[in-house]
């Protein structure tokens, strides 16, 4: 495993597992993304408490990891990674929309991902999906396969998903089977509207733009055409918090419905985010929005919230770093099913007997002709730009700051980034690559930002 490799050559120990878990065979798993959230935005994570009561209390009675990372700043690379346990060179993933660029490819199917280990061992897998980058396309021709192991891949709204997966707990709970049930909620994916009760929560924030900022807005300031007021900034922050809260709100009718029902106390929930956004603090040079462009923690530092029979409760975890792509591991672990070598996860379990968290986390941008692999600690960062061959090191988190020479702590992460490349295992056999999307997929992905 990856994590025991790098602790290794950086000569550290492994972290005790004295606080493990213990394992809870047979439990269930509701597994909720919220897409496109940054950790900073939560209240336990020292956001505005207004912004998420219902994920505190979820905090409240489990783990919350303070430096939990994505491995990828865009939805696709990073569903595949923490749906297979593994980093994106390992996955073979490319997914290329922004610069024109195109080039996207399905999952291998020599991949085994968390769903399908579940599956083989009687697990019932659902899952109820709001992004259209990752649900079932109209057409066969975007068929992404991150979804491999699940029964049902359903593309839904978000509070479709919600209405949805919490009458689906009601028949699972019916038919007696151990089960698995995925949301992936858009959440404050831009462009976000202007809920009831905005100015009640937000205050009143005039702006350029109207109600609506459009996505044509955001690309306008990501390149300088329009320079954005302070009162700009603060009504499309305003529109990213409040989109939280209804996300957090919809997450909230799911857990209650758990509790109504009284799977809690036989079920392992998992809340997290598969990457985060800029919202005009980035100036490359222009303030930007959006993601999937850079590894940033803005971009990779997400939620991270754990709760479920033998977790500690009310823990924050603040000296260990936590990967998506230890969730597939994590959750073997848990249920007691042995990871096999034959899977090629590289991720870890955060909890239970193998335990082995440690002080990095590895990301990738992968796209053609823009490719960087990035290391990061508590902080420190180095990336790496595969096009040119250049490092780069930061201090965080003033990532925008390039340090020369780089510190003793930036060679640790160069080399645990070095080591990562050197031993990537992508599957022999790539998935297949698809056409660029058009029409009406072409204009789904436009409205969600990855078309420029």
């Amino acid at each position: 495993m990856l994590t025991v490799l790098f602790l290794a050559l950086l000569g550290l120990a492994l972290p005790s597992t004295a606080r493990a878990a213990p394992v809870c065979a047979g439990c269930n798993v509701l597994w909720i993304v919220i897409d496109t959230t940054r950790a900073d935005r939560l209240g336990v994570y020292g956001g505005p408490p207004v912004n998420t009561p219902n994920l505190d209390r979820l905090a409240a009675r489990g783990t919350t990891w303070e430096h939990a990372y994505s491995q990828a700043p865009s939805t696709m690379l990073s569903v595949s990674s923490y749906f297979s346990g593994r980093y994106r060179l390992s996955t073979g993933q490319m997914f290329t929309m922004n610069q024109r660029r195109e080039h996207f490819n399905q999952l291998s199917p020599e991949v085994t991902t968390v769903a399908e280990v579940l599956e083989q061992r009687g697990y019932r897998i659902d899952g109820y999906v709001a992004n259209g980058v990752i649900a079932p396309a109209p057409t066969a021709r975007f068929q992404l396969r991150v979804h491999q192991g699940f029964d049902t891949w359903v593309q839904v709204t978000d509070q479709a998903a919600v209405d949805q997966g919490a009458d689906r707990l009601a028949e699972l709970k019916a038919s007696g089977e151990p089960w698995m049930l995925y949301l992936h909620l858009l959440g404050p994916h831009a462009p976000n509207d202007r809920f009831e009760g905005f100015e009640a929560r937000r205050g009143q924030h005039p702006s350029q733009f109207g109600d609506v900022v459009e996505p044509a807005h955001y690309l306008e300031i990501n390149t300088g055409r329009t320079v954005p007021t302070a009162a700009d900034l603060a009504y499309i922050n305003a529109l990213y918090d409040d989109a939280v809260f209804l996300a957090d709100r919809q997450v909230g009718q799911v857990l209650d419905r758990l509790e109504q029902l009284g799977l809690a106390e036989k079920t392992l929930v998992i809340v997290t985010s598969d990457h985060g956004e800029t919202l005009g603090e980035y100036r490359d040079p222009h303030p930007h929005f959006g993601h999937s462009h850079s590894l940033i923690d803005a971009l990779l530092n997400v939620p991270l919230i754990i709760a479920g029979p033998g977790i500690p409760e009310g823990r924050v975890e603040r000296d260990q770093v936590a990967e998506l792509v230890d969730l597939a591991p994590t959750l073997a672990s848990y249920l007691g099913i042995p990871v096999q070598n034959a899977w090629e996860w590289d991720g870890e379990p955060l909890f239970g007997p193998q335990a082995a968290q440690g002080p990095i986390a590895l990301s990738d941008r992968g796209g053609v002709g823009y490719m960087q692999t990035g290391a990061r600690d508590t902080t420190h960062a180095v990336r790496y730009y595969h096009e040119n061959g250049l490092w780069r090191y930061m201090v965080l988190p003033e990532e925008q700051v390039h340090v020369k020479p780089p510190t003793s702590a930036h060679k640790a992460l160069q080399a645990a980034a070095q080591a990562y490349m050197d031993s990537a295992h992508p599957p022999k056999v790539a998935g297949e690559t698809l056409e660029a999307p058009e029409d009406d997929e072409l204009e789904m992905l436009r409205a969600l930002g990855y078309v420029e």
